[in-house]
């Protein structure tokens, strides 16, 4: 049940500290029927699956592709560094939550925006949900646009065609091949792809997260056995390659890295996620256990299957020709060929549902919509139409979309709240400050809670700690812009 806040609670003001009281900020804590968000139920093991799933999306197809254009090293680097910081800002970010007034060790709700808007003001909270919605839009238009393609050659494969209507000539059309990823290249054209994709991924959106959790641990178990089987199908071919001399990926420098900031950001999106399941855990799952844990698992998974479909499949992954074209070219066996259809779509289109809840939690307590039908429509249905009027210029902005909205959405201003929060509670005494937040939160509730949570451990009222959040949040906006001119150049 989601932990309900008496309007008449007040959360005391500290010796004119920036920290706001309750009654004054609109949006902090949440007083709104139980049924317009999940309850505190998730354990561990669905926290690790609604992470590692949002993180091991369509994105890890390409993968291979920066590692064959920028080599083993700097690509398998740049991975290991971006998951660490989406790990810093997850748990910063969580950090903050737990010290919002009425929020005392996670006994009320506060999302991701609403942490913002109390921390920075309403003007930044403002532009964080543009963002916020950017990003979301954004993903859930890669995902969908791979999960009806997907879908749509599974029809030409087995059925021999698939078809589609067209809005513009208001007519049926139909195709047995396809030169591209797509089925049809025009666009406003509802394929059979678009409809079976709207049908799984809808239902699950309208749910709560919590509810969720049960189709996203069977869902890991299935990609993560595909991953594995992948792995061990190529890891003899890849040896082969390395130790023979004859591998055509640089171990050390390869000629392309303008693709390879804005890839490895895309692939760990899930920062804005972890409010939303901060506030749905059971009280008794440690927050850096499953941060740090499904960052390691899918950091692992990126480099071990990256490197290994690169260095296997060498010369044969392209701009032109992505890892699961490349891999099916290899004339798979049935269990291949099973792997190869059910893994886009399933990686792609779970991703939606969590991406969907997450905007719609965020929009509702954030008071920018007051109905659940109008939030749903601007994660998913903005999305969804964009995907079939967009057309050719689909995949362009997507990828900038990409670099901007996830990477500041999810990077940048997660950052420059951990810096706006530390300064203020070293100003008014983290002493203090905690000696509040343990004080109040088991005479509020009604009992103790059992786990505080640091994003840093050590003494914390040291100013370098907001310091590093600020020089974080510079250095992630430098490489984004720095990315952005490379590659208009």
């Amino acid at each position: 049940m989601s932990v309900k806040v008496s309007e008449e609670v007040k959360s005391p003001r500290i010796r004119g500290s920036h920290f706001r009281a309750v009654s004054s900020a609109r949006h902090t804590v949440t007083h709104i029927h139980d049924h317009t968000f999940g309850k505190k139920t998730i354990g561990y093991m669905g926290g690790f699956a609604l992470l590692i799933n949002n993180m091991i999306g369509p994105g890890i197809v390409a993968v291979p592709l920066i590692i064959t254009n920028g080599g083993n090293f700097l690509p398998c680097l740049a991975i290991a560094i971006v998951g660490i910081l989406a790990c810093l800002a997850s748990s910063m970010m969580c950090e903050c939550m737990r010290h919002v007034p009425g929020n005392e060790n996670f006994r009320g709700r506060v999302e991701f925006i609403a942490v913002i808007d109390h921390f920075l003001g309403d003007r930044w909270a403002f532009v964080s949900v543009m963002f916020l919605c950017g990003s979301i839009i954004t993903l859930n238009m890669a995902s969908l646009i791979v999960a009806a393609n997907q879908f749509d050659n599974l029809f030409m494969g087995l059925l021999g065609q698939t078809c589609g209507f067209e809005f513009t000539a208001f007519e049926v059309l139909c195709t047995s091949t396809s030169e591209t990823d797509a089925a049809f290249t025009q666009p406003f054209v509802f394929t059979f792809g678009y409809l079976v994709a709207l049908c799984i991924s809808l239902p699950l959106s309208m749910m709560n997260l919590d509810d969720n959790v049960n189709v996203q641990i069977v869902a890991l178990f299935v990609i993560m056995g595909i991953l594995l089987f992948w792995i061990l199908e190529l890891l003899p071919a890849s040896f082969t390659q390395l130790f023979d001399g004859v591998n055509d990926v640089p171990n050390f420098w390869g000629s392309t890295h303008s693709a390879i900031i804005g890839s490895v950001l895309s692939n760990f999106p899930f920062v804005t996620t972890v409010p939303s399941w901060c506030n749905e855990r059971k009280a008794e799952v440690s927050i850096n256990k499953v941060l740090w844990g499904s960052v390691t698992i899918c950091v692992s998974i990126y480099v071990i299957f990256g490197l290994v479909a690169a260095n296997s499949l060498s010369g044969q992954v392209s701009n032109q020709v992505n890892f699961l074209s490349a891999l099916a070219g290899q004339n798979p066996g049935i269990i291949g060929q099973v792997c190869l259809q059910v893994f886009p779509f399933l990686a792609a289109l779970l991703g939606v549902p969590v991406m969907v809840v997450v905007g719609r939690y965020n929009l509702m307590q954030a008071d920018v919509v007051t109905k659940d039908s109008v939030a749903n429509f601007i994660v998913y249905g903005i999305p969804f139409i964009a995907c079939l009027a967009i057309g050719s210029k689909l995949q362009f902005i997507i990828n900038w979309g990409s670099l901007f909205f996830v990477g500041i959405s999810n990077f940048v201003i997660p950052f420059l709240v951990f810096y706006k929060y530390k300064m203020d509670a070293i100003e008014v005494g983290v002493d203090e400050v905690e000696f509040m937040s343990q004080q109040l939160a088991p005479l509020l509730s009604g009992r103790e809670s059992k786990w505080t949570h640091w994003a840093i451990p050590g003494q914390q009222d040291k100013t370098w700690k907001g310091f590093l959040g600020m020089a974080l949040a510079v250095g992630v906006l430098s490489a984004i812009f720095g990315t952005a001119a490379i590659s208009g150049n």
